[in-house]
């Protein structure tokens, strides 16, 4: 096998500098003003020109969070929406901690067991949810139990369904779960997914 080289010769007669421009000009004028971006507003009572300085001020996205603590609508947070016939308040979540605590009656057959939980025991809000805007722990009194749950979601009837499969350690061996038996539920909003 043979190589060749070739030879390269680089001729270069003339050299060109890159440099800055002699001047540069700034220029400080500021465009025109653009709309504000969103406020959250915080009075006592639901949101009027009452409870909210400045009413004048309120434009389409700003929120409000109603800190009176006597009120039904209290710690509910509204925001300022369009509507076809006008503007208005929209109550969209009550941010007091969305969780639930309890224990539940449960009866199991070959191992499944369902319970239901409305969504006024977790949280209010009225926001459109489904199952994945859940975070569900389940755990069982007795003896040692392997659980794993499905959940779904009814926005119609705004009730969180938990179906449980469960298997217990008992006697030297894992058997499914029978006849009734109490759950532990936490049960915890996620609001991350939520559409608002």
């Amino acid at each position: 096998m043979s190589i060749r080289t070739l030879d390269t010769v680089v001729s270069q007669d003339e050299i060109v500098v890159f440099a800055p421009p002699p001047q540069v000009d700034i220029i400080t004028e500021i465009g025109p003003q653009g709309t504000r971006g969103s406020k959250i507003w915080v009075g006592a009572g639901d949101p009027s020109p009452i409870t909210i300085p400045n009413y004048e001020e309120v434009i389409v996205g700003d929120l409000y969070i109603n800190i009176n603590s006597g009120s039904p609508n209290y710690s509910w947070m509204w925001q300022f929406v369009a509507t076809p016939g006008g503007t208005t308040w929209k109550k969209i979540v009550k941010i007091n901690p969305a969780l639930y605590n309890g224990t539940h009656t449960v009866n199991f057959t070959g191992g499944v067991g369902t319970t239901n939980i409305p969504l006024e025991y977790i949280a209010e809000t009225t926001a459109t949810l489904s199952d994945t805007n859940f975070s569900v722990l389940v755990t069982m009194d007795g003896e040692p139990t392997a659980v794993g749950i499905a959940r779904s979601f009814d926005n119609a009837a705004k009730v969180l369904t938990i179906t449980i499969n469960a298997t217990q350690f008992s006697g030297g061996s894992w058997t499914p779960l029978e006849g009734v038996n109490s759950a532990n539920l936490l049960v915890r909003l996620i609001t991350g997914e939520v559409d608002l």
